[in-house]
């Protein structure tokens, strides 16, 4: 249920920021892998494999910058088969090397913040983890292709780290997962208004 309510309020907020001046709107997949650390009680890092979806709305600033807000709904896989589900929102800034549809091919960098929490059978030593909240940084390095006037694709590179407050270990109340980082390529659509 609060997975739901923290969605819900993203889409609002993303909706009520750029309704009015949305000049691009879009979606796509993305598909990598990444790894979580531990507090000093528990030093040890576990690897897994990550696989998602994003929401996005867009708003061209001036020739070569725009900000985004994008929803995100991300899988995340151990080799013991354990799943943590990251539920979020990022606000991202993006600079391009040319006008956005004005070239076939247009390189970009991107950096941004997140607000992200996560849920899920997430597995050390065979313990489970709270739920907890947490700030993520971004960035991405990618190109856009002009596919027509409205379309384009988007294929880009991203890197998260995440810092959580803390999530309490239910069994033994000791270890702590401080932090996640991944890189993942993302694969999707962008629709120009």
């Amino acid at each position: 249920m609060r997975k739901l309510i923290y969605l819900g309020l993203a889409v609002l907020l993303s909706t009520a920021l750029f309704a009015s001046e949305t000049d691009y709107t879009g979606g796509g997949f993305f598909k990598g892998n990444g790894s979580r650390g531990f507090s000093k009680s528990d030093p040890n890092y576990e690897e897994y494999d990550t696989a998602g979806f994003t929401y996005k709305l867009g708003a061209i600033k001036d020739e070569h910058s725009s900000g985004e807000i994008s929803v995100g709904i991300m899988d995340t896989k151990t080799v013991l088969n354990n799943h943590v589900i990251f539920i979020g929102f990022d606000v991202d800034y993006i600079a391009t090397l040319h006008k956005r549809q004005s070239h076939f091919i247009n390189p970009f960098i991107s950096i941004g913040l997140g607000s992200y929490y996560f849920t899920g059978d997430t597995d050390n030593n065979n313990t489970t983890y709270d739920e907890t909240e947490g700030v993520a940084f971004n960035a991405k390095v990618g190109l856009y292709l002009k596919i027509s006037r409205h379309i384009e694709i988007e294929a880009h590179m991203h890197g998260k780290s995440f810092l959580w407050n803390g999530s309490e270990n239910d069994t033994s109340g000791e270890a702590r997962r401080a932090a996640d980082s991944m890189t993942n390529f993302y694969l999707g659509l962008n629709w120009h208004i």
